[in-house]
């Protein structure tokens, strides 16, 4: 069978080349697991080199022979490919699709992101000026999940300056952290050029060639294939070799875009996209990228998103609060009086039962106070003929005291303290309404509230927003935080270019 076909192991049927799966019974092509190749570390400066360079593309420095096939050190950690148990997509935002267009100026980078998110979001143009100067991250909802597309302003422009090309890449990194998912290269139709070539492998010696594991190769304008009549494996054929060794090292995930198309027609572009992107990450044991710069990235973020986080939650306090003393005012103002009537009310009602009690107790302990003393009385007569005067004075002070009792002087009838109860109760009914809707309105302040911070960005998108527009000392912290990785290691980046 020709080079130019696979023999597909499910149903022997013969495929073009640049297919990944059979157009018979859908069987991947068989080995589609990704991209690869040896790597040094240098002892110098720890950047990362290809395994067939002999020397150091940071420093210079020669390969002294050891760390050919070591890990590249690109690789992720904790386990299973280990991103430390984040799940297919990453613990922040499990649902998220991050995308990184790479390409020259005027591939159709910000039509294609254009594309896949379904909207203009991207400023795009057909002419051969460069629309986006700087990296720029959009996001929408698609296909059920929340697809993130950083556009890149050509990072290997030569006609920018280097520290601006620095500062972009790390905006890059910490917008995309904790890590793309996809790394699509998106191409013309027209010839490949050298300078092409060149970016692409700056960007591998800087970033591993792992990348090539979470590589797509785009191609724009399909339409034109389409108007000749041509398909994407008859364009595959036409390609120059070094563009052909570049496919093969991403397992030749390739796949053609018209984003003039009718809108069906891009909604199944996107769609094919997508479970290109789910089988690199099936490939991966369900990881994004990752890499030394990118985990330095992740920590700087986190910090943020959490100060982003409990300041939001401060603030929220503090606006519950407010909220709640306001509700208080201003039920306070309306219906003041009647709160004070009703206190002053169940004040009386508590006196006048506490003093009935009273003369109830005073009352059955005057009785037995009486009877014991009757029976002193009578044990003197029998025992001295009389009683003293002290007992009869103080017999007589007790018959007092129960004629006063039983005259009821003093005591609230229970005729009025029922009375009163009876218009506590409809007080207090009358509260208990004003309560409710005090309550009612609180609440209702409360779900505002709830759907004004609901409405706020998530935390990470707020910091990725600053890390793309500039604002605060993110941008400062990730630069700091990246550098950090090795003694040289940016060194290696002014290098590139």
């Amino acid at each position: 069978m020709a080079s130019n076909y696979w023999c597909c192991n499910g149903c022997t049927h013969s495929n073009e080349f640049g297919r990944r799966k059979c157009v018979q019974c859908g069987t991947t092509k068989n080995g589609y697991s990704g991209g690869g190749g040896d790597t040094w570390r240098c002892s110098q400066c720890t950047f990362i080199n290809e395994g067939q360079r002999s020397k150091c593309s940071a420093c210079g420095a020669y390969n002294g022979g050891h760390g050919h096939g070591q890990n590249d050190g690109h690789s992720p950690r904790g386990g299973r490919g280990g991103r430390g148990g984040r799940g297919r997509y990453g613990r922040e935002i499990d649902n998220e699709v991050r995308i990184v267009l790479l390409g020259k100026t005027g591939s159709g980078k910000s039509a294609t992101g254009n594309t896949i998110l379904n909207g203009e979001l991207f400023a795009s143009t057909t002419s051969g000026s460069s629309i986006t100067s700087r990296c720029t991250s959009r996001q929408a909802q698609r296909f059920g999940k929340e697809i993130q597309v950083v556009d890149t302003p050509g990072i290997f422009d030569t006609n920018l300056p280097n520290d601006v090309v620095q500062k972009e890449i790390v905006k890059c990194i910490g917008m995309t952290s904790p890590g793309p998912h996809c790394f699509l290269l998106v191409l013309g139709l027209t010839r490949f050029t050298q300078e092409e070539e060149e970016s692409i492998d700056h960007f591998v010696n800087y970033f591993g060639r792992r990348v090539f594991s979470y590589f797509i190769v785009l191609f724009t304008r399909k339409d034109d294939l389409d108007h000749h009549g041509k398909t994407l494996d008859d364009h595959l054929r036409t390609v120059p070799t070094s563009l052909k060794k570049i496919l093969g090292q991403c397992d030749h995930r390739c796949i053609a875009f018209n984003n003039r198309a009718p809108s069906p027609a891009r909604h199944d572009q996107v769609e094919d996209l997508l479970e290109m992107i789910d089988e690199i990450l099936r490939q991966n044991h369900g990881e994004c990228y990752t890499n030394d710069m990118y985990s330095e990235a992740e920590k700087v973020m986190k910090q943020r998103q959490y100060q982003i986080e409990k300041k939001r939650e401060r603030e929220r306090e503090r606006e519950r609060k407010e909220i709640e003393r306001e509700v208080e005012q201003k039920y306070r103002g309306q219906y003041g009086s009647h709160y004070k009537s009703q206190s002053a009310l169940e004040q009386r009602v508590a006196e006048l039962e506490s003093m009935r009690d009273h003369y109830a107790h005073r009352s059955t302990a005057l009785e037995r106070e009486v009877r014991e003393l009757e029976d002193e009385i009578d044990y003197e007569k029998r025992k001295y003929g009389s009683p003293s005067s002290k007992l009869v004075a103080k017999l007589r002070n007790l018959e007092d005291e129960r004629t006063q009792l039983s005259s009821g002087r003093g005591a609230a009838s229970e005729r009025e303290i029922e009375d009163l109860r009876h218009e506590l109760k409809r007080m207090q009914k009358q509260t208990k309404k004003m309560n409710k809707e005090k309550d009612r309105i609180y609440q209702e302040r409360l779900e505002q509230l709830d759907h004004k911070y609901n409405q706020l960005q998530n935390a990470r998108t707020e910091v990725r927003t600053e890390v793309e527009s500039g604002s605060g000392n993110v941008g400062e912290a990730l630069l700091g935080g990246i550098m950090s990785i090795g003694k040289l290691i940016w060194k290696g980046i002014q290098m590139l270019f």
